[in-house]
């Protein structure tokens, strides 16, 4: 059993889910101003691959969590990303492998998903993964500019179960398998930020209910 997470703040704030599949949400997930630092690298970052598939559509940058551009790792600390899988490990009552990687998103108007699960039975592909943490960053959100993260019940439901908005410095967590179906709603206004931790069970198995 994973040992309790040190909280990353004073205020951080997780609320762990059952339905309608394991997932968590997180408030304050960063300190105010490591927050706002890892929204001003996302800024400016320039190189964004345009990723457009049939059920994605967004900007995107892979990177491995160990080798972290200068400027980000100075705020991204080993210690902080400790701490990040801690809480998902202790959240989720999982332990991870100690290899994981870091995806960059930007959603431009426009951008969004399709229902989807992100369930893949190839444990050797590159990007295997079993749980993700998906951490936001914009410089302002309201309900009218989209963007909205929902989680479904099945991927023919027509709307979701639940919905979390991509507020500044939250993050949605999520135990991954056939039946995690969750979208991106189409982005109307602004640019929507994120940066996505996944990891791997150790045992390579994806999590179907909370233990």
């Amino acid at each position: 059993m994973p040992n309790p997470a040190t909280p990353l703040t004073d205020t951080t704030k997780v609320n762990v889910r059952t339905a309608p599949f394991p997932h968590l949400t997180v408030t304050d997930l960063f300190g105010s101003e490591d927050a706002e630092a890892v929204l001003g690298w996302l800024e400016r970052f320039d190189g964004w691959t345009s990723k457009s598939e049939q059920h994605y559509k967004s900007d995107v940058h892979h990177f491995a969590a160990d080798s972290l551009p200068e400027d980000l790792a100075a705020v991204l600390t080993q210690d902080k990303l400790s701490r990040v899988r801690d809480l998902m490990e202790s959240s989720f009552k999982v332990r991870f492998r100690p290899d994981h990687f870091l995806l960059a998103n930007r959603y431009v108007p426009g951008d969004g998903t399709a229902v989807h699960s992100d369930f893949n039975p190839d444990t050797s592909h590159k990007y295997f993964f079993t749980h993700r943490l998906i951490a936001y960053f914009n410089r302002s959100w309201e309900e009218a500019d989209g963007g909205i993260l929902g989680l479904f019940d099945s991927q023919e439901s027509t709307s979701p179960a639940v919905q979390y908005p991509p507020l500044h410095n939250t993050a949605a967590g999520m135990a991954m398998s056939e039946s995690s179906f969750h979208a991106v709603g189409a982005l109307r206004g602004g640019l929507r930020y994120c940066l996505i931790f996944s990891f791997t069970t150790e045992d390579l198995q994806y999590q179907r209910s909370l233990r």
